[in-house]
């Protein structure tokens, strides 16, 4: 058992976590049944001892390093965006909505069916709305890799709002 440092708990011989309070393990006094030997005397210590009784040195165990980190099962894909975990059948990310490479670099058969349709900001929607068919234009050039069908509403609200405009400005003018 090791003793806490922080709050005195007693934890598990191999924890690198105190269960009661989560302060890391790393100098922890011997409170087992064992005799211990003093790694700078080499006299033999008695159990539950937190230093030295010949030449004072603190008595601490040192423990095995962090185990390395879990690996993810062939079966899923990390998302580039925002590394979370999808099922290999996952054509988009469930949690972004990206458009999912597997770990090979390949689209898989299903996702290559579908087109790709990344997310875009609603404020695209701004320009054609205040700027016509330019801000149309300008959106659909800037959308058009990402997302087509939104690119092509873009433009076409553009050319709807040039024409309202006009629409609005002969009927004032003839006031």
């Amino acid at each position: 058992m090791f003793k806490c440092a922080r709050c005195g708990a007693e934890n598990t011989l191999g924890n690198q976590f105190c269960e009661n309070c989560g302060d890391r393990l790393e100098a922890v006094t011997v409170s087992t049944n064992q005799s211990l030997v003093c790694p700078k005397c080499n006299a033999v210590i008695p159990s539950g001892s937190a230093f030295c009784q010949q030449c004072g040195n603190t008595i601490t165990i040192e423990l095995p390093p962090l185990p390395a980190p879990v690996s993810i099962p062939p079966s899923h894909i990390i998302c580039p965006e925002c590394n979370s975990t999808n099922t290999s059948d996952s054509v988009y990310c469930e949690n972004c909505g990206i458009t999912l490479v597997s770990q090979t670099g390949m689209r898989s058969s299903l996702a290559a069916s579908i087109p790709v349709k990344k997310k875009t900001s609603a404020a695209w929607w701004l320009l054609p709305i205040f700027l016509g068919w330019v801000g149309g234009l300008l959106a659909w050039l800037t959308v058009r890799g990402k997302n087509k069908s939104k690119a092509m509403g873009l433009f076409l609200a553009g050319i709807g709002m040039t024409i309202l405009w006009i629409v609005i400005g002969i009927t004032i003018s003839k006031l």
